[in-house]
């Protein structure tokens, strides 16, 4: 008589031993669990299969006949509706959701880091480049930097020469500058009180000086880097660059976040690889200089 065993896991390694006995001549079917009798059946001769529960598991016996001999399988069946299998759907269901949630939670954080990174490169970009002229009919008034024994104020005579002043804290301006008694900057007033100081439109007399130090303290071997290998492309660049925060970029271009928060090596980097850095480089190269 063939003997079939399979050993089924349930739970915490816990093993059930299933056997199955098919007589050969008079095609009797014995059927145990753990040893005990679960079915019986009599003269099968063709392929037949038999169901039956191990606690809360449905299982079961396949008995497919080739030709003159039968081979045997055991499965669990995760498909038909027991309460057992209720559960594992509902658990499935939950953990799809918890999966798309936790995707979708990933793809938008994404996008929001790349839009961030985006946007922000394009402030830094706009800063450092300029931006187009507002036409606008209101004056441009500046204030200019004096320092005290408190610490910095920014005075502004307004148009009937009346001044008013603002104290300042901090060392470095949001144009990475840092602050200095005589620099000036353009300021937006709201009756006789300043209400926003531009760091990024200083006086051309402020913005000559800051152009003087970067070429007194030149770093081209930190220009080299990114392939702006020309000295006198690089010094023709730097005339002509027409803001501070652009110019305070390639003034700490080897200065860490740490030092200088708002222009430091960083700033720098994506200036260099930036397209309108390389188109102006290139411009200087090919046209000023040759034409001079």
């Amino acid at each position: 008589m063939p003997r079939f065993k399979w050993i089924y896991l349930e739970g915490e390694g816990v093993q059930h031993h299933v056997e199955l006995f098919h007589g050969r001549r008079n095609g009797h079917v014995l059927l145990t669990c753990n040893g005990k009798v679960i079915l019986t059946d009599f003269d099968v001769r063709q392929s037949k299969s038999y169901t039956f529960f191990i606690n809360e598991e449905m299982c079961k016996i396949h008995l497919k006949q080739k030709g003159l001999k039968f081979k045997y399988s055991f499965e669990i069946d995760r498909k038909v509706d027991t309460p057992l299998n209720r559960i594992r759907r509902e658990r499935s269901r939950k953990y799809n959701i918890y999966i798309a949630l936790m995707f979708l939670l990933v793809v938008a954080t994404a996008f929001w880091s790349i839009s961030f990174a985006k946007k922000m490169e394009l402030e830094a970009k706009r800063i450092a480049f300029g931006s187009a002229p507002r036409t606008g009919i209101i004056p441009k008034i500046y204030g200019k930097l004096l320092e005290t024994e408190e610490g910095f104020l920014i005075q502004t005579i307004l148009p009937n020469n009346e001044s008013v002043t603002k104290p300042l804290s901090g060392i470095y301006g949001f144009n990475g500058w840092p602050l200095r008694e005589g620099q000036a900057y353009e300021v937006k007033l709201e009756g006789n009180s300043i209400l926003k100081i531009f760091w990024n439109k200083p006086n051309e007399q402020t913005l000559n000086e800051f152009r003087k130090m970067v070429i007194q303290d030149i770093h081209l071997d930190a220009f080299e880097v990114y392939g702006y290998t020309d000295a006198s492309c690089i010094i023709k660049v730097i005339e002509q660059q027409s803001t501070a925060f652009g110019l305070a970029c390639m003034y700490y271009a080897k200065t860490s976040p740490d030092s200088n928060a708002f222009a430091n090596e960083e700033f720098f980097k994506r200036i260099m690889n930036s397209r309108e850095m390389k188109a102006n480089y290139d411009y200087v190269c090919t046209t000023t200089l040759n034409t001079n």
